[in-house]
């Protein structure tokens, strides 16, 4: 892995968002961590609260609200490390209460999770093994980019790129 993600040290979370089927994190320096697929909060040594568990009822008297529950457990803890696991890019958040969030990677092929922090986006991609896309300077032209990504590893390139 050629990012560096070393800045989420030190941070709080300072919002979390569910909008459909993403969620947003963001942190208290600006930064941010999406993603739609699964993640899940430990806390007490057990699996506090998931994605996938947000507005179930369990049996309980209201369905349970993920962002409360997560909200609840990180506030005012600061990130204490972090670790991408090489062969899945699951990224595992470590704070100073020792809850843990687990950002998973779930497809071989589609986005899991992103991570924005200034000028530079950190893409976790699926594949055999996972990779990590780095864009470098995003610009205020959305169309520029695209053709930042590597796309070559999943055998195809943007439409922009094929030469005829």
């Amino acid at each position: 892995m050629s990012a560096d993600l070393t800045w989420l040290v030190g941070q709080e979370i300072s919002e979390v968002k569910k909008l459909d089927h993403s969620w947003f994190f963001t942190l208290e320096n600006g930064g941010s961590i999406a993603t739609e697929s699964f993640w899940r909060l430990l806390a007490e040594d057990i699996i506090f609260v998931t994605s996938d568990d947000d507005g179930h009822i369990f049996g309980l008297p209201k369905p349970v609200d993920a962002t409360e529950r997560l909200i609840k457990t990180i506030q005012g803890q600061k990130i204490s490390r972090f670790l991408v696991v090489e062969f899945t890019c699951d990224l595992l958040l470590y704070f100073s209460n020792g809850a843990q969030i687990h950002f998973l990677n779930t497809s071989c092929g589609y986005e899991s999770w992103r991570i924005c922090f200034k000028t530079q986006q950190v893409i976790c991609m699926g594949g055999s093994p996972a990779k990590f896309q780095r864009l470098r300077r995003p610009t205020r032209d959305p169309r520029k980019n695209r053709h930042r990504l590597n796309w070559s590893w999943l055998g195809w390139k943007p439409s922009s790129e094929i030469r005829r």
